[in-house]
């Protein structure tokens, strides 16, 4: 693939970023247009192609990936409509509908996908929707580069606000509890770096068993617990101190300022006539 696919992203901060380191340690070239020269220079040194312009950044690309904000991503698009005749492009931005992306430039083979900064070290779960006027051919083009940076699943685009509040957002609420395994180590009286090493090990073996295993993460959890043993009264403790209800509602409240973001964003564009 690496041969016959060349991709573009337009923004390299955290996800855009993330998605370049990915998809070079993946094999796949990719070039990067951001105005931010620092992280253009820190793009280089790891073997990103850096291009001058955004005429550059639009031009002999296979796909082209839109990682901006949702407040910016639009009028960005709009004033380089000309330039993408014919391109396929993924939006990476939440709450911008395909209907929106559409509309700023018509004539763009459009998708949009969810992916997260997992996908620097190639463990990103992505969940893409592509419009119903792409080819097979496009359709594969942009499941081999979202495979080549971790997982990545066709779902619909109203599933997009979930996986935002999951995918997208989720790593913050693991390096949360990462942070707390640490926290708990140093009150049980290990070191700091003992204890990250051995929580990170456990969440990655944990994650790969529920992942290979095909069984509901409860009955893997079951094994472990012993009657009146330490896992059991851990447990107790988690749910007492409310663990389980408030990563249901971190999710949720994610994935509807994600819908909430969308709705704003399409009352103002209709609001001023676009």
């Amino acid at each position: 693939m690496s041969d016959k696919v060349k991709v573009s992203i337009i923004g390299a901060g955290a996800l855009g970023g993330s998605l370049a380191k990915g998809l070079v340690k993946g094999g796949i070239p990719v070039w990067v247009y951001d105005t931010n020269r620092e992280v253009i220079r820190s793009m280089a040194d790891i073997g990103v192609g850096i291009s001058s312009d955004m005429k550059s950044a639009l031009s002999g690309f296979d796909l082209v990936f839109w990682a901006l904000k949702p407040h910016l991503i639009l009028s960005v698009i709009k004033d380089n409509r000309q330039r993408l005749d014919g391109v396929l492009c993924c939006s990476l931005a939440a709450c911008v509908n395909v209907d929106l992306l559409k509309k700023a430039a018509p004539e763009a083979r459009w998708s949009r996908a969810m992916t997260n900064i997992c996908a620097s070290v190639g463990k990103a779960f992505t969940g893409y929707f592509p419009s119903s006027d792409l080819s097979h051919d496009d359709r594969d083009v942009l499941a081999s580069c979202l495979n080549s940076v971790g997982m990545s699943q066709l779902v619909s685009e109203a599933d997009l606000d979930g996986i935002t509040g999951i995918s997208g957002s989720g790593p913050a609420y693991v390096f949360t509890i990462l942070e707390s395994f640490i926290q708990g180590g140093l009150a049980a009286g290990l070191s700091a770096d003992l204890s990250l090493k051995a929580a990170a090990m456990t969440l990655i073996g944990s994650s790969e068993m529920v992942l290979k295993g095909g069984e509901h993460p409860a009955s893997y959890k079951d094994r472990v617990c012993t009657p009146a043993g330490t896992t059991i009264e851990a447990l107790r403790v988690l749910e007492s101190g409310g663990l389980r209800s408030s990563l249901i509602d971190a999710v949720v409240s994610a994935s509807e300022k994600g819908r909430q973001g969308g709705e704003a964003l399409r009352k103002k564009l209709s609001e001023d006539g676009i």
